[in-house]
């Protein structure tokens, strides 16, 4: 994809996820070709559109759509072709593409009569949902499994001992609802610090009035290398989600530093959170609160050994390649 670098350099659940699994496919042995923009790094072949991420806007809509040209140009090469669902326009590739293609879906599903329409139109292309939850309970869809997002094992590291502060890391919008997480926060009197891009004018509007207070504070947003003070330092993450999330990966994030997360039952919080191991899911900000104590205390080992058990992204590379082979011997 043109829009971002593989892996971002910031914010980038998608190109994130999708670097670990090129990576991970690649120390496994299997010969991947990753279409990105020309400034991504990666142990794959790297098919550019462009010599660097031009972000989403009208010249990145054009060199998307060369990138899907590309791939069609090149299926032929290849056992499987992998595309990472970001935007609707690629389902007609996808499905000229059909005997060989595979389609993750990296955001939640709507059903409206539209979207209704186009799953039917496609429901013959094989699917791969992030969680169970993220999947319509009512279509009729060629799913081959929830497969959920991993990391490398060594991009973070356990930390033991954490400050005494909570951690809100995504972006500063609505949907992601730090407005919530300042809520609780204030609610258990604990400090809290946010991160992550600013989406306007939510930010000046709802967030940058309360932050007069000492108790809360912006610090930006973070590079990876960042992340592992923020998450490993909070004693506890907090993730209050106002959308179905179809899986939410800063949470994988927080539980490999070690530290638990508080989030709101929404989308695959359920699937995600072990209640009590790492940490617990909520209804509300004022439950949060009732509960930030009891997670804080929770065992960061045991917090970390359920991220290695569940989330590494070499658990993703099998299953995954589960997928590829079944899709590859019908060939």
């Amino acid at each position: 994809m043109p829009f971002l670098p593989v892996p971002p350099k910031k914010y980038g659940g998608v190109e994130r996820v999708v670097s670990y699994l090129t990576e991970a496919l690649v120390v496994a042995g299997h010969d991947v070709t990753l279409f990105a923009s020309g400034d991504s790094r990666s142990r794959a072949r790297i098919v550019a559109p462009c010599d660097s991420a031009v972000g989403i806007g009208s010249e990145g809509r054009l060199l998307y759509s060369a990138t899907l040209g590309m791939v069609a140009d090149l299926a032929d090469q290849f056992d499987a072709v992998h595309f990472h669902f970001t935007d609707w326009t690629m389902l007609p590739y996808v499905k000229a593409l059909q005997g060989r293609s595979l389609v993750t879906f990296h955001m939640p599903i709507d059903l409206s009569d539209g979207m209704r329409r186009l799953l039917q139109e496609h429901r013959g292309v094989p699917l791969v949902s992030l969680s169970d939850a993220q999947r319509p309970t009512d279509e009729s869809l060629n799913w081959q499994r929830t497969i959920y997002n991993g990391l490398p094992p060594d991009l973070y590291s356990l930390q033991e001992q954490p400050d005494d502060y909570c951690a809100f890391l995504g972006r500063l919008g609505p949907s992601k609802g730090p407005d919530k997480a300042i809520d609780l926060a204030i609610a258990a009197n604990v400090p809290l610090k946010l991160a992550g891009p600013i989406q306007q004018p939510y930010y000046d509007e709802v967030i940058a009035p309360r932050l007069k207070s000492r108790q809360i504070e912006y610090i930006g947003e973070l590079d990876d290398s960042a992340k592992q003070s923020f998450l490993g330092n909070a004693k506890a993450l907090l993730f209050p989600t106002q959308i179905k999330e179809a899986f939410g990966l800063v949470m994988i994030e927080a539980m490999a530093c070690g530290t638990p997360v508080v989030a709101f039952d929404r989308g695959a919080s359920k699937e995600i959170i072990t209640n009590g191991i790492t940490g617990f899911v909520v209804s509300n900000a004022q439950e949060g609160a009732s509960r930030l104590d009891e997670a804080s205390r929770l065992s960061r080992k045991a917090c970390r050994a359920e991220f290695d058990r569940r989330f590494s992204a070499s658990r993703m590379c099998v299953e995954y390649c589960e997928v590829y082979a079944r899709i590859a011997s019908k060939l």
